[in-house]
């Protein structure tokens, strides 16, 4: 590999990675110094990704030398969604704080085609999935632990058998209701994996060494 290849996969690596780790952060981070100590801290680890991500793309691109866009079947369902919401905040009477609305919505719209052209093989996707799905598992810890009265956490706030890393149950349930189903295809594809290769080696495991009787020889005079 040449030395534009060595940088551009290094790149392409770090947009993963930013995207893998904001999967992970983005049910945990929380801020009680913000106004809003649950979502505004979310919006910002979001942009702040999101940014991070296309940076190292627009890098990795300008190295190739050429631009390629995948695409998908989810694609034009999720344009349409974002410009009737874009629309919608546009002509509401608040149209400042109907654009502040629509920020994360579209940050997130670039979350989702970011994903789509960066995952090449499923060795990216398994990293991604297993990045969603340890984030919401920490999350649902964190709320059990609480539910129980018991609190890692260190912070006074949080000594609350109600609290949640969303700020209330109603949006984590909603946040672990879009995971789990990917969560669950992706535990069962583990498992029907598995036992495929278990499958395979068990004839092998079976079978037992045969003894071919010893022939005598003897001299012939």
């Amino acid at each position: 590999m040449n030395k534009s290849g060595e940088f551009s996969s290094y790149f392409e690596n770090l947009s993963l990675f930013v995207i893998g780790l904001l999967l992970i952060i983005f049910p945990l981070i929380f801020l009680s110094t913000t106004t809003d100590a649950f979502v505004l801290p979310k919006q910002v680890a979001l942009a702040a990704a999101t940014g991070l991500f296309f940076v190292f793309f627009v890098l990795k691109t300008v190295i190739d030398g050429k631009l390629t866009f995948r695409g998908s079947p989810l694609d034009l369902p999720i344009l349409i969604f974002g410009l009737v919401t874009l629309l919608s905040a546009v002509f509401s009477q608040n149209r400042f704080d109907g654009l502040i609305g629509f920020a994360p919505i579209l940050f997130l719209i670039f979350v989702y085609f970011g994903i789509i052209n960066a995952v090449r093989n499923k060795k990216q996707l398994t990293f991604i999935l297993s990045s969603l799905t340890i984030g919401a598992v920490l999350s649902s810890v964190l709320s059990i632990f609480s539910f129980f009265k018991i609190y890692p956490l260190p912070f006074d706030y949080t000594h609350n058998p109600s609290f949640t890393t969303f700020g209330s149950l109603l949006d984590q349930a909603i946040y672990l209701c879009l995971v789990l189903p990917v969560a669950g295809q992706f535990i069962f594809q583990k498992f029907v994996s598995a036992k495929q290769e278990q499958k395979i080696l068990s004839p092998f495991e079976n079978v037992q060494e045969t003894h071919l009787p010893k022939q005598k020889t003897g001299m012939v005079t």
